[in-house]
């Protein structure tokens, strides 16, 4: 994960993120999805706090997730719409159809 953390940290420089208050240096990521959005934690201030952070690469847009990771990976399991991630897999419905 150190040299997907540094590519997420290089696309964090490059996409100049707004609205989120943390460094390139702040991110360690920790997961990406099919779409290769990375996931990542921003280690801001006592690690139970730290919050995650998402890259969209369809949207070119860094949303942070005031959370932990646990409860994120919970919200995107059970589909609530305060995590939307993963929507372009199966796991959201996307690319499935009816026979």
């Amino acid at each position: 994960m150190g040299f997907i953390t540094a590519d997420t940290r290089a696309t964090w420089l490059d996409t100049g993120p707004t609205g989120i208050d943390a460094a390139a240096e702040d991110l360690v990521t920790w997961g990406a999805d099919g779409s290769a959005d990375p996931y990542c934690r921003l280690t801001l201030g006592n690690p139970k706090d730290w919050p995650v952070g998402l890259f969209s690469h369809g949207e070119d847009t860094w949303t942070r997730f005031d959370c932990g990771m646990t409860e994120f990976l919970r919200r995107v399991l059970s589909a609530d719409s305060r995590a939307e991630a993963m929507q372009d897999s199966a796991l959201w419905g996307a690319g499935l159809h009816r026979l």
